[in-house]
């Protein structure tokens, strides 16, 4: 007697991964989007309170733009670690709650628990984008005023 193998199976061969892969989900390219509009729209509202409210942003009180900021903030961050979850195939878990109540110190040590090593390069860059979004108001309120 011969043995008789099944017949071909038109199935495809289903390799277990580690993490699921996400089509069409959040790419790389879309996050550094979002940090583009959500510091533009921070760091305009910041200038837009530095020249309509010069005293007040000397003496170090706040405005309504500067809430607004705030909130903006706090969107983009919690936005962020969704996408960066979602587009890594994680699940968000308090993430985003650590991201948009605790901000740039949640990112930081979402960053190192992450991404390891490259939190080295990524914590820096992080720093950089904050300094980029604060500087522009600062700029324009050296600009706007007249020299003493």
């Amino acid at each position: 007697m011969e043995s008789q193998e099944p017949p071909p199976s038109n199935q495809p061969i289903q390799i277990p991964l580690s993490k699921p892969i996400v089509i069409g989900g959040p790419t790389l390219r879309s996050q550094w989007i979002l940090i583009a509009v959500f510091g533009a729209i921070t760091s305009a509202c910041l200038t837009v309170d530095v020249l309509a409210f010069p005293k007040d942003f000397e003496q170090g009180n706040r405005t309504p733009l500067t809430w607004v900021a705030g909130i903006v903030t706090a969107i983009g961050h919690g936005l962020w670690i969704t996408m960066d979850r979602n587009r890594r195939g994680r699940e968000i878990g308090w993430w985003r709650f650590g991201a948009i109540f605790l901000g740039p110190v949640a990112i930081s040590l979402y960053l190192m628990h992450e991404y390891g090593l490259r939190a080295l390069y990524l914590i820096p860059a992080l720093a950089g984008i904050y300094v980029a979004i604060i500087a522009i108001p600062i700029a324009a309120l050296l600009v706007a005023t007249p020299a003493i």
